[in-house]
């Protein structure tokens, strides 16, 4: 399969890295307005073309499918432009910016008659395809209450997008995104949710939030985004049951424990990663090239990303207005 990377920038790089190890992949092109060091060595290390724009790599006759990393706001365009032009796509999340941009995506790519899969990652890291596991199969019991968090310091690229709430979505749309698809992934609809948070305070370089979502399942979420860490990325995921505990962190040894509820007594029990050796965004292209040849879907779908990305709308504006959001999610 041929393939065609736009965006030019750390997520365009990590996907070019993961590609190039898929058997059968080939990157023919990468299309954007400006690259720099990192890229260029991509590109060069790959022998694939070098385009000015997002359109010349959507036209490009050896280009069957097209993996999309450029800035959020321009998610929509970028992904409608490709369908238009009948390849296959891998968009990075959020799906878009605005829910609206969302549904006109998903049209469009459902006129055109090609595949979208988009980047939601966390699915694919042991730990949390772990967890899921264990909820689906029962093992925890009743589900009761799950914690999420994720941080790091503000991300720092060029033309400093993240910056701009209208054009990234800020902490929320960026990174806890990826906790509410894991969690309604794991624990199905969404009645409610409520949210705190820094977006609109206009702080320069930090933000973050915190949520509160009730299931439709009876289960309660906490989760938590920053962008204020002073370094490094660190994750932590929690989920209690009727029957036990599973846990995990990313800064610990243990990559995730199983407690069971007291019967008989007993330690925590280490559950196996499994594929540690592989890096999750190469298994989540694998995956995705698989299905666009023709193979069984990947663990996200383009419905799956308009769910998560309806989620964290609704946390902005819960932030906003400070009042709860309450809506029927979709199944």
């Amino acid at each position: 399969m041929r393939i065609g990377i736009i965006g030019a920038g750390t997520m365009g790089g990590m996907h070019a890295t993961a590609l190039r190890q898929i058997e059968g992949v080939q990157v023919v092109a990468v299309g954007a307005r400006e690259v720099g060091a990192p890229m260029a060595a991509h590109i060069a290390d790959l022998g694939c073309e070098s385009l000015p724009s997002a359109a010349a790599v959507c036209t490009h006759p050896d280009v069957d499918a097209v993996v999309v990393a450029v800035s959020t706001d321009a998610h929509a365009e970028v992904v409608i432009e490709a369908a238009r032009a009948g390849k296959h796509i891998f968009c990075e999340k959020p799906l878009a910016r605005t829910l609206e941009q969302g549904e006109a995506l998903l049209a469009a790519v459902a006129e055109a008659g090609v595949k979208l899969a988009v980047g939601h990652v966390v699915r694919y890291f042991p730990e949390y395809a772990a967890a899921h596991a264990m909820v689906q199969r029962g093992e925890l019991g009743a589900p009761g209450v799950a914690r999420t968090t994720r941080g790091v310091g503000f991300p720092q690229v060029a033309g400093n997008w993240y910056a701009d709430l209208e054009r990234s979505g800020g902490v929320v749309l960026d990174m806890m995104i990826h906790d509410f698809d894991w969690l309604r992934w794991t624990f199905g609809p969404v009645e409610r949710l409520y949210a705190r948070g820094l977006a609109f305070r206009g702080l320069t370089g930090k933000d973050g939030a915190m949520a509160i979502v009730r299931f439709g399942s009876g289960a309660v979420g906490y989760v938590e985004g920053s962008w204020s860490y002073p370094s490094g990325f660190r994750t932590t995921l929690e989920v209690s049951g009727s029957a036990g505990l599973i846990r995990t962190t990313s800064q610990g040894t243990a990559p995730l424990t199983f407690e069971l509820a007291p019967t008989n007594g007993g330690p925590g029990v280490a559950v196996p990663r499994g594929g540690l050796q592989e890096d999750p965004y190469l298994l989540q292209l694998r995956d995705v090239v698989r299905w666009f040849s023709g193979g069984p879907p990947p663990r996200s779908s383009g419905e799956d990303a308009l769910h998560a990305l309806r989620l964290s709308l609704a946390a902005l504006e819960s932030i906003r207005s400070g009042r709860p959001i309450s809506f029927v999610d979709a199944r």
